[in-house]
């Protein structure tokens, strides 16, 4: 073979797309394909193995986590400062956060719930905001998307209301809404899950670091302007 045509090789190879040439094999190849598929369902029946572990310890230390809750209580600021805490590491100066007055989570069978009250406040009526989590009970449910729901907030700072804007406007108007309010109104999964797995099991390291890795949540504030 001569340089040349060596050359005309090396090139043609460099412009192929690894990423193609995997879903072109992926495609022929029925035995690569069905691997994958056993492998996912292997991982999913681990995750759900690993939920319901997570749902029997909670039903132990309930009656724990309830008299943590009273004794939690008679600290100042503490469910205050952990949630300010976390908004602002998410880029978020927040006023709401500093409401925060007690917060308790529930785990059932097919849900949590986060109960997030709130002292009196110029931003929500609200006294109480709860947030529902429906949780995968079977692997299939395991890749759809997770049902979230949020009880009504009652704003007492009204969003102006859209009349006749064009889209650049109706954007600025959206942004009036971030941080906290943003998530009580719009909660998401990775940042349910991650106050349920990380804040609320060990609450007391959340308010004496500040300094604390919120690794995987910087996203926040872009899921909120999308």
């Amino acid at each position: 073979m001569s340089k040349h045509q060596k050359k005309e090789v090396e090139v043609e190879f460099e412009k192929d797309n690894p990423e193609t040439v995997y879903l072109e094999l992926y495609n022929k190849d029925t035995e690569l394909k069905s691997l994958s598929v056993e492998i996912k369902k292997l991982t999913g029946e681990k995750d759900l193995e690993i939920m319901k572990c997570d749902k029997d310890i909670y039903k132990s230390a309930e009656p724990l986590y309830r008299e943590r809750r009273q004794l939690l209580l008679e600290i100042p600021e503490f469910w205050s400062t952990i949630f300010t805490n976390l908004f602002l590491r998410l880029g978020f100066v927040d006023e709401l956060t500093m409401c925060v007055d007690d917060f308790f989570v529930e785990d059932t069978e097919k849900e949590f719930r986060l109960f997030i009250d709130f002292r009196k406040n110029d931003i929500i009526a609200d006294k109480q905001v709860i947030i529902t989590v429906k949780t995968p009970t079977t692997a299939e449910e395991l890749e759809q998307e997770i049902k979230i729901s949020t009880t009504p907030i009652e704003l007492l700072k009204k969003i102006p209301e859209k009349k006749n804007k064009g889209p650049e406007e109706e954007e600025e108007e959206e942004e009036d809404v971030t941080g906290f309010l943003s998530f009580l109104l719009n909660p998401t999964k990775d940042i349910c899950t991650y106050i349920v797995g990380s804040v609320w099991t060990d609450p007391i390291s959340s308010f004496c670091d500040d300094e604390e890795d919120f690794g995987g949540l910087e996203d926040l504030d872009e899921e909120q302007e999308n």
